[in-house]
């Protein structure tokens, strides 16, 4: 996944300044790939590898189960951008850790630790379902 999201770093860092009539209009045009990155990285967010303060996690924790369908990948394309427009204000929040965290030195590590990033593929739909 790393290398995907420094592809799309640029991407997410737009998603995270601009106003809400503008990530709604991105969110309207996103293509197959940035979908693919913005859901791993909201994935690797909730499993903790990008870390988040307790106020965002409190936050966060009022639609953790529209986050959990946003990262199934059984999921159509479709459904998971009406996820997308509905939990828009939230995409800020869960992408600056993200963010920070490719940002830092470049390798992808959050106060130095060697936390592995997870891809979201067939084998962790059980992790999923068991976090359910």
């Amino acid at each position: 996944m790393t290398t995907k999201v420094k592809k799309h770093l640029d991407y997410l860092k737009l998603l995270t300044s601009t106003h809400v009539k503008q990530r709604r209009e991105l969110i309207k045009t996103i293509s197959n790939e940035q979908l693919s990155v913005l859901t791993e990285a909201i994935f690797n967010v909730l499993k903790g590898v990008c870390s988040l303060s307790n106020v965002n996690k409190n936050r966060l924790c009022k639609n953790k189960s529209s986050l959990r369908k946003l990262v199934d990948p059984k999921l159509s394309r479709k459904f998971k951008k009406t996820i997308l427009k509905q939990i828009q204000n939230l995409i800020p929040e869960l992408l600056r850790p993200v963010i920070r965290y490719f940002s830092r030195d470049g390798k992808g590590s959050d106060n130095g630790s060697t936390r592995e990033i997870h891809k979201i593929d067939g084998n962790l739909r059980e992790e999923i379902a068991k976090s359910e």
